[in-house]
Formats: structure tokens, sequence, C-alpha cells
């Protein structure tokens, strides 16, 4: 039998849930809990959110007796339902209240798959130590690739880790691009992994200055590891005594590695250290401290006699210990995920950010915790308009201006790149003394040593050696290009695009250079981003590869990732004068940090001209030898004369960054800069201020003015704050401030509106 409802009915009566729900809501987001409880009762089970406002009242008792039993009900349902705030709570509600990681782990991975970056990184530390399930690297990989992706620093620090153990080039590349995005947030492992790259020079060039300040950083946030691995630096530099004074700060700090370090350098023979009694005494110490390894180290000196008596005996127990101490137990399980989740700042789960906050937590009030019990809730005091919206008209001042805006500034003033000639970089020349044959250099090239094949061809090119012959050289260029020698196809390349050394030919040498391009070469597919970013015309005028953009720009990525420098550099100019896609702030700072990261690579590979773009950055940074790098580079090119360096020095006087905050100072390289709009501003807001410099109304307005007509956003807020001071008409200025994006400008004018307001027209006008 056909039921008699109407189907509109139905409707009717699941749209009146929805009011009902949304009523609750609002009432409960209103602090009216008893009109809340009383709209949800009837529809709780058909609503998460509805559920998860009614375990919130129950656990608390605002509105509902409080009822632990009936909260955790109401929250299981709607965790069951996908509502993720229920589902965090069940999982912290297992792992620390009901003891159960087993349970916790379910919850923590629905929260996982709900993209939730923090679970994600639970899952991973559960499956890597086994807390709460059998240990899976695996599945422990998996959860923290995800994290990674999402941008966890820990996470990409460990995936890196991971890529850098295999033997296979591409994963070691992808080691490093990881393990730089970790670097860049300032993890404090990534940069002493990094630093430990450089000091031994493996995936990168062996640089121990580089290695000491990205290990300096870790040890500037208290990073223990860090003291360690300054005095691994510190040793493969062959500096001992500086090693060992900082094995012992790591040490003093309980750290297991250096005192094992410290025993090491004791024991070596022919060092001036050598003290074997000193030696037993660190690794003791680092056994007693619960060091596996260093327990088996001093089970085996018991064994020798090394630095203490012989003792079978004592030796076995020491034995005994290391295999106690590498059993697995759940409670070292989550010491260790304690440790790997906060980079061993906590030694146990309830110290990190996943411990359940509010009543979960250490109560002070205990007659808040009673079952069945009414709880006063939070009140707020009643606000009044005239309190909240007071329009303060104050003209804002340099240096609470970050530098970003000012960069943000002078970056949207900069217009297109300016096209540059093109060049063509060379490999070096050949070196050649008088123990070099050219008979056994041909003997071996005809014997088909592509290496001697390209030596030669670049003695003939440059007459080094050998009489000039470029026939000769193109001869050997294409037999070692035969055999997939990248440098001597780039060379031949350049031969027939250039035109210096043969007739041009286009056709050969754009073929050659986009087949070593795309195998790899670093100066083929600088070129290649430089050619399609200006084009190539033949000598005669007739176009030869017309202007691409997306492609001059895939090329100088390629080019960047291979640490090309001049391509670094051309990547960061083009990306500082697009618009960003996402204005949101994690894609903004995303985007920063990767135009900063091609500046530091241009820099770091010879390129003078990146210094200053990236002085502003690290102007930005808040490690101190970033910002004494950026005041070296500004005080030194504004000396010179330019006007961009001259303002950022003025910024980093104003604003005290490295050097003591001196307005007076900061004018002084600001006047140096009057002629550029930023430079009008600042002058012009210190003159009309009197701040480092006397006070000068009238010159101040004018530079205000002028570097208003540029377009400067916090230029046209002080003119209208200079305009209301003397009574004039200052919406109009304002309101350009606003429309150029400058929020300032516009919670002033909403203050301005809604303190006037008193009808609803100037309500939607505020």
């Amino acid at each position: 039998m056909k039921s008699p409802m109407p189907w509109f009915y139905l409707f009717a009566a699941a749209n009146a849930g929805l009011a009902f729900a949304n009523d609750g809501v609002d009432a409960y987001r209103q602090g009216d809990y008893l009109q809340a409880a009383q709209q949800m009762t009837a529809i709780t089970g058909k609503d998460p959110m509805v559920d998860y406002y009614m375990g919130r009242m129950r656990l608390y008792g605002y509105g509902q007796l409080k009822n632990d039993t009936l909260a955790m009900r109401h929250f299981q349902q709607a965790a069951d339902q996908g509502f993720l705030p229920a589902i965090r709570i069940m999982a912290g509600y297992a792992l620390f209240s009901l003891k159960n990681p087993e349970q916790a782990l379910y919850w923590f991975k629905k929260a996982a798959d709900k993209n939730d970056t923090r679970a994600q990184m639970y899952c991973a530390a559960a499956y890597m130590f086994g807390v709460g399930v059998k240990q899976n690297p695996d599945m422990a990989k998996r959860y923290y690739i995800l994290a990674a992706k999402n941008g966890d620093s820990i996470a990409q620090c460990t995936l890196a880790q991971s890529f850098l153990e295999t033997h296979q080039s591409a994963n070691k590349k992808l080691g490093l691009i990881w393990l730089n995005k970790a670097v860049a947030q300032n993890n404090p492992e990534a940069q002493v992994t990094m630093g430990a790259l450089y000091a031994s020079g493996t995936l990168v060039p062996q640089d121990f200055a580089k290695a000491r300040e990205l290990v300096g950083l870790a040890v500037a946030q208290g990073y223990v590891p860090a003291l360690y691995q300054m005095g691994e630096i510190a040793r493969l530099a062959n500096e001992l005594p500086q090693a060992k004074e900082w094995y012992i700060k790591a040490a003093n700090a309980h750290d297991e590695q250096a005192e094992m370090a410290l025993s090491t350098l004791y024991m070596q023979e022919k060092s001036p250290m050598y003290d074997l009694k000193a030696a037993f005494l660190w690794m003791l110490k680092a056994a007693q401290n619960g060091s596996h390894d260093a327990q088996l180290a001093l089970s085996d000196m018991y064994k020798k006699g090394w630095g203490v008596e012989a003792d079978e005996h004592i030796a076995s127990e020491w034995q005994q210990t290391a295999a106690k101490t590498a059993q697995w137990t759940p409670a070292k399980a989550q010491i260790k995920a304690a440790r790997w989740l906060t980079n061993g700042k906590a030694t146990a789960l309830a110290q990190t950010p996943y411990r359940l906050h509010g009543i979960f937590s250490p109560w002070e009030n205990a007659s808040a915790l009673k079952e069945n019990h009414y709880n006063q809730p939070p009140q707020m005091d009643p606000l009044v308009r005239a309190n909240l919206y007071q329009p303060q008209f104050e003209m804002i001042t340099p240096n609470r201006i970050p530098i970003s805006d000012y960069y943000n500034a002078l970056v949207a003033a900069l217009g297109e790149a300016p096209v540059e000639p093109l060049v063509f970089p060379r490999y070096p020349a050949v070196s050649v003394d008088e123990t070099t044959s050219v008979d056994k250099l041909e003997k071996e090239a005809h014997l088909g040593d592509a290496s001697a094949q390209y030596r030669l061809a670049q003695m003939y090119q440059q007459g080094i050696g050998v009489k000039q012959n470029i026939e000769e050289a193109i001869r050997y260029y294409q037999l070692a290009a035969a055999q997939q020698n990248l440098r001597a196809a780039y060379q031949l390349s350049v031969m027939y695009l250039d035109g210096h050394d043969v007739p041009p030919d286009y056709k050969k040498g754009m073929d050659l250079l986009q087949d070593v391009a795309f195998k790899g070469n670093a100066y083929a597919q600088y070129v290649l981003g430089q050619i399609y970013a200006q084009g190539l015309t033949a000598v005669a005028g007739q176009p030869i590869v017309q202007t691409d953009e997306a492609r001059s720009r895939a090329m100088y990525a390629l080019a960047a990732v291979n640490d090309n420098g001049l391509a670094q550099y051309r990547l960061a100019e083009m990306m500082v004068r697009e618009s960003p896609a996402d204005g949101l702030p994690q894609a903004m700072l995303k985007r920063m940090q990767t135009i900063k990261a091609l500046y530091q690579g241009a820099v770091t590979n010879g390129v003078e001209k990146a210094a200053l773009p990236l002085a502003f950055f690290n102007a930005m940074d808040t490690d101190k030898l970033k910002q004494e790098q950026a005041f070296e580079v500004a005080k030194k090119a504004a000396n010179t004369g330019n006007l961009d360096a001259a303002l950022l020095l003025g910024l980093m006087y104003d604003h005290g960054i490295f050097v003591t905050a001196s307005q007076a100072d900061a004018v002084h390289w600001y006047q140096q800069a009057e002629t550029n709009p930023m430079g009008a501003f600042l002058l012009g807001t210190h003159l009309s201020q009197g701040t480092g410099v006397d006070k000068n109304l009238e010159k101040g307005y004018a530079l205000l003015q002028q570097s208003a007509q540029a377009g400067f956003s916090y230029a046209h807020f002080n003119l209208a704050i200079m305009q209301y001071q003397r009574n004039e008409a200052f919406l109009p200025e304002l309101d350009k401030a606003y429309a150029l994006g400058n929020s300032t400008a516009g919670l002033l004018l909403a203050d301005y509106y809604l303190s006037l307001a008193n009808n609803d027209e100037q309500m939607k006008q505020a």
C-alpha cells in the first residue's frame, strides 16, 4: 500500500530539521546554550555539526547536564559521519584518556584520509615506530609523503632522508629538493642534514663555511644534535680542538652521539689527544645514557681491557644490557614517536600538540568536573558601538610597514625585464702544459676516448698546444658528441649558432642545442631559455625562432634545478614581475620562498646582480647572519649610487634590522633616493612628522604627493591623514589607498563610517 504522505510534506519536514539545526548552531555560537540545546536535541544523529556541539555542551555542562558518556556518544556520532573536529577529539580521547593507541590510530587514519596534516604525521609515526600497530615502513612513508606535500617540514626532511639513503642518483636529486624545502622552513634537522652534506661534499660541492652556516641556524634554535654536527664539521676540517669543544657542548646536553664521538677522538693513537682512560669514561657515559651502540662498544672495551681493567663478567653484563635496549616495547615506541613528531623537543606524546585541551587537560576548577551538574558558561561583556569603532587618524610610520610591502611595491614598478644580449656561456679552456702529449691524446681519441676527443677539439678550436684548426675542432667535437659527450655537443651547437668560427648554420645549431638540453645539459637549457625569451634572428634579419614565454620559463626552470646561476637569476626575475595566480597567504609565502631560493642559488653561483634582490629577502629574515649579509650588500651598492640599495639601507636603519635603529641614519639614505617613489614616501613621512630630521610639512606633503602619483598606497594613506589634520577633504585619498589594496585604509574607512552610521544605508556603506 502506498503512503498517503505527499512528497512535499517530506521536503518540508527535511527543511524544518535544517532550520532547527541552523537556529541551534546560531544560538550556540552566540553563547545561548539553553536555547541551542532545545533546538538541537530533537535532531541529533542527523547532522554531524549538531552532534558535535551537543557533545561540547554535555562535556562542559553548558545548557545541558554535564555527562561525559553522553558527550562522547555525540562526538562519536559526529565522527562516524566524517566531521573532522569530532574525529580529532575521538582520536585524542582514545590516545590519552582511554590509553588505547590501537583505537586512536583508527580515528587518526580517518582524519588523515580527510587530508589533515597533523593526523597524517601521527599515522606516519605510528607505523614507523609501532604505536598501536605493527611497524610498517611502507605505510609510514605513505603518510609522511602526504604530509610532506601538505608542507610539513618534519615530513619533508624525513622524505628527503629516505631518498638520500637510496643508491639511485635520480632519487638523491629528489632528496635534495625535499631537503631544501624543509631547510626553507627553518627545520633544524634538515639544516643539520644539509650541513653534513656540504661538510662531506656529498651530492654538493664541499663547503665548510656553508656547512657551518646551515648548522649554525639549527644551533640558534637550541637543536642539540646540531652541536654534535658542528663537531663533525670541525673534525672533517681536521680542526680537532674545535671538534672536541663542540662535542663537549653536545655531550653536556646529553647527546649520546657526541659522547661516543669524544670516546672515539680519545682512541686515536696518533692524535695528541690519545687517552684510553678518557675514551672509556665517555663511552661509559653514552652507555649509561641508553645508547645501544655505546653499550656494545663498552662491552668490547671491557673484553679487551681498553682504558679499563679487562673483565669478561662486566663485558657480558653490558652485552645483555645492549640486548635489552634493542628490544621493542610500547613505551619506547611512544618515546621515539614523540621525539620524531617534535624534532626531539618532547619525549612523551602528552607533551606534543596531540594532547587534549580544554576540560580534558588539568582543570583548576574541580567542581566543574562533576557529572550531572550545570556549569556557568563564560559571559561576554556587552559591546557598545562607540567603544568598538573609534577611527584613529594617525600617519603610518615607515617602520610599521613590513619590508616585504616595500619590496612588493618596488617589484610592481619594474615593468618588463630589459632585453639583454644573447649570451653563450662556454666551458673553460683546457689546460695544457709541457707534459701534455698531443700524440697520446690523438691515439686515445682514435681509440674512441670521448674525453680525449673533447680535449683535442678545444685545443684545435682555441689554438692551445696546437695550431688552430676549426675543421679539426669540429671533427673531434662531432666524434665526442656521437658518444653522448654533452659538453662537446653543446660547444658544437654554439659554434653553429654564434657564427664566430664558422658560417652560421641555425638548423644544425638548434637541433643540437635542443637535443643536449633535453639530455640534461644546464648550459644548453639556459641558452634555449634565452632564445625562447627574446627570439633568434639570423644575421640577414630573418626570424629563426619565435619568442615563447612558456618554453623559456620551462628551460630556465630545468637549468635552475641543475644549479645554473644565470638561469636561477633569470627565472627569479620572471617570477617577481608576474602577478601571483593565488593570492592566499600560504601560496604567497611559498612563492616568495621560491624566488629567494633562486636568487640565493644565483649568488652562490657567482651572479653578482642577484646580490641586491637577495639582500631584500635576507633583510626580512630573522637570522642575524642573513641580516648582516643584507646590510653589507646594501651598503656597498648604496655607496655606488644604487637607489634601491639606499632604500634598503635606510629601511634597515629605520626598522633596526642588524643595526641599532636610527631615524637620522635612515633619513640620510632616504635623501639619496628621493626621486624614487618609495624614497619620496619614506622621506616625506619623516619630514611631515619631524622624525630623524627637522619638521617640514610643505616638503613632506609634496613628497607624499609624488609617491602617491606613482601608485604607492601608503602615500595615499598618509596624505589622507594630513588632509584630515588640516580639516580638508580626506576621503578621496583614503579611498584611493583602499582601492590599491591597503587594508589599513580599509579598516580606517570602516571605523569612520561605522562611527557615523545611524541608519541602514550608512551601515551598508561601512
